[in-house]
């Protein structure tokens, strides 16, 4: 969704909540969240598409508010605008489906303004993207909220809450990292910021959202690769069968809590198939000609078109297809332990462990998840 106080999209401004048959009669313009600003030029359409719009209007009867999506005075109206939304998105939603929602936060403006002379102002920005700073000769008036002046407002988490709280299922918090510090191999893509007592913002939030608790989600289209980590080189001195390729004598006690912690070993580190997708995504952003203020970098979205769905679905119902996965070999249940009588479940050598059984993975096809035989369906 827009994000707030980000910009005026050109868009017509929406009634949202009070009185339907109220005959509405509404305040002057609220104050604009980033007064005197252009911040992008449409050469092809010949307009400006800036931050100079107010933040909507009040009636003065009911309390409706006319605006844009993403202009809401205060951050709490805006999350309040987006739970509506998402209320027709459950409803439209197939009971097994799922959405994965991308949002960024903001800050509360730092009141520094451009000059000495006391009258610049700057308001709420998004944190990804470079400082907005404009004049107005009015302060905003920050006396009807718990906002100070450079605070993170927290709108992800403020959202997720709020969602979760009206019903849906909040599975996962996933960072799409554009860029990582103390880290070598990678350093991403970020906008630039001229702050001095903060760390320059490189991330947003994808929330992954389910209308029930059983859904559709396919694990085995987004598997990674198995890569050797630190644990490999650093971590361990072991007996045996190291992903490096090297083999070293170590005593007893240590190559037995090797074998039960599974570091180390190429035998226990997982599914050969690949290994289950983590929650945070390093991805750049990526370039796009048009004018569009939202482009996703397709690495980005492509995961979670797989995960979420299916290559056949049901020409009946839209049912998507399960895929059909064969376990293969028992690779390592987890050494010294031998399995507890009362429970096949456990382990057992002097304490009951959990089976952590490792399984090959072989991939069969698809089935469907319906009583019909009609694969024409796409999802």
């Amino acid at each position: 969704p827009p994000y707030w106080g980000l910009r005026d999209y050109g868009v017509d401004p929406v009634i949202w909540g009070g009185d339907p048959g109220c005959e509405h009669s509404w305040e002057g313009v609220g104050l604009a969240h980033h007064p005197g600003q252009v911040k992008q030029t449409i050469t092809d359409q010949k307009v400006e598409v800036g931050q100079n719009a107010g933040s909507g209007q009040f009636c003065t009867k009911c309390s409706a508010w006319l605006g844009q999506l993403g202009l809401e005075p205060t951050p709490e109206l805006y999350v309040q605008h987006l739970v509506e939304i998402f209320r027709e998105v459950r409803r439209v939603l197939r009971d097994d489906g799922t959405v994965w929602l991308n949002i960024g936060d903001s800050y509360a403006g730092s009141m520094k303004g451009i000059g000495t002379n006391g009258e610049a102002y700057a308001g709420p920005k998004q944190a990804t993207n470079k400082g907005s700073v404009g004049i107005t000769p009015y302060k905003p008036d920050w006396s009807n909220t718990t906002l100070k002046p450079k605070d993170l407002v927290g709108i992800p988490w403020m959202l997720a809450f709020a969602l979760r709280a009206d019903g849906w299922w909040l599975r996962s918090d996933i960072i799409w990292a554009k860029g990582l510090s103390f880290c070598k191999s990678y350093s991403g893509t970020v906008m630039p910021e001229s702050v001095t007592d903060r760390p320059t913002k490189s991330h947003e939030y994808v929330f992954l959202l389910t209308k029930s608790k059983s859904y559709y989600y396919d694990q085995e289209a987004i598997r990674e690769d198995i890569a050797s980590g630190p644990s490999d080189i650093k971590k361990m001195i072991e007996k045996k069968d190291r992903i490096g390729g090297k083999t070293l004598t170590a005593d007893d006690s240590l190559y037995k809590a090797n074998k039960e912690t599974h570091i180390g070993q190429k035998r226990a580190v997982g599914n050969p198939s690949g290994r289950n997708v983590r929650s945070v995504w390093a991805i750049n952003p990526e370039n796009y000609s048009e004018a569009h203020f939202a482009v996703y970098p397709t690495k980005l979205i492509e995961p979670m078109i797989l995960a979420g769905t299916s290559p056949k679905a049901c020409g009946v119902c839209g049912a998507p297809y399960a895929r059909i996965v064969e376990l293969g070999e028992v690779i390592s249940e987890g050494g010294g332990y031998e399995r507890h009588k009362g429970n096949p479940n456990k382990l057992t050598g002097g304490k009951i462990k959990t089976v952590m059984e490792q399984h090959e993975h072989k991939m069969l096809g698809f089935r469907p998840t319906c009583d019909h035989s009609d694969d024409s369906g796409s999802c």
